[in-house]
């Protein structure tokens, strides 16, 4: 049995936690967070909402980050994208774009959570390789049904030919769950490192969140708030940067809503955390694909004022 400390804590809890956070999170300010959110500007005017690209195994927490964003800005629970249950099988079927409203204004938020087949088990499993590339290019429309063996034709009337940029992705996300990290088997980060790829030639930013914190450590299940405390999650975090290839700080720990009934403030701000660097690697994308501005033509009575006054340089 456990020794209790002086602060009435075992020194297996306290052993479990490092002493400070290594990571500052902003608790019990969402609705600063949520109204900064709701009035970012999209940097480039060819996009009115920037795409973020959600991926990942069958049951990481996908379609469940979908509905835990959607629910706090309607500030209610709401299931926008059907969640996976015990499972190996992906529910989702299509490319859904599912666009974030105000609960308030009822209006589209400058941004869209993109969902897709889950990765399955074996290589013609799941999500045919090349219709993730045409997805990523902005090539398929939203509501495509995906089919294991062939991928969208050019034929096909959900196939777009010459997309926007507004129809492209400008984020991957790659979600794992961060309880069954260590039995997710090298095919799996295989296929995740080949979609990080193909994002990366394009330019796109990529980055990963690991779902079901509270599942991985007893502490975090106690206590959300010590989510950055954990040194088990620092370890799981570390184990997915090294497996997946994505940097720590590219990589975000959170908890999904899952069988709560009522939103709860903590669970708040850490995805609303994670969600305001996506965003911002995202708009970082589309400013930069911001057509160059115009040089100013200087007219032609200032070239010929400027050959009067050093003709050797007009010459």
């Amino acid at each position: 049995m456990d020794k209790k400390s002086w602060f009435g804590k075992s020194n297996k809890s306290a052993s479990a936690l490092l002493e400070n956070d290594w990571r500052s999170i902003k608790w019990g300010e969402e609705d600063k967070i949520r109204k900064d959110l709701k009035e970012m500007k999209v940097r480039n005017p060819e996009v009115q909402h920037l795409r973020i690209l959600v991926h990942g195994p069958v049951g990481a927490g996908k379609s469940s980050f979908i509905n835990s964003i959607d629910s706090i800005f309607q500030e209610r629970m709401t299931s926008k994208a059907i969640a996976q249950t015990a499972t190996e099988r992906s529910c989702t079927k299509i490319f859904k774009v599912h666009g974030i409203r105000d609960g308030k204004t009822r209006e589209f938020l400058p941004f869209s959570l993109c969902d897709i087949m889950g990765l399955e088990k074996g290589p013609t499993e799941g999500l045919h390789p090349d219709d993730l590339i045409k997805i990523l290019k902005g090539q398929i429309k939203d509501g495509h049904k995906f089919n294991p063996v062939s991928s969208c034709s050019e034929t096909e009337e959900n196939f777009v030919s010459r997309p926007t940029l507004s129809e492209e992705i400008h984020c991957l996300l790659s979600v794992i769950p961060a309880d069954v990290i260590g039995l997710m088997k090298d095919e799996d980060f295989t296929k995740m490192r080949q979609i990080k790829d193909q994002a990366n030639d394009m330019g796109i930013p990529q980055l990963a969140m690991l779902t079901k914190v509270e599942l991985a450590c007893p502490e975090v299940l106690k206590d959300l708030k010590v989510v950055y405390k954990s040194k088990k999650i620092k370890e799981k975090m570390q184990e997915c940067s090294n497996s997946l290839g994505v940097p720590m700080n590219c990589i975000f720990p959170v908890k999904n809503y899952h069988e709560e009934i009522d939103l709860n403030t903590d669970v708040n701000a850490l995805l609303l955390s994670a969600l305001t660097r996506i965003l911002d690697f995202a708009n970082d994308y589309v400013e930069d694909k911001k057509p160059p501005a115009p040089a100013n033509r200087k007219s032609s009575s200032d070239e010929q004022h400027k050959s009067r006054l050093y003709p050797d340089l007009t010459h």
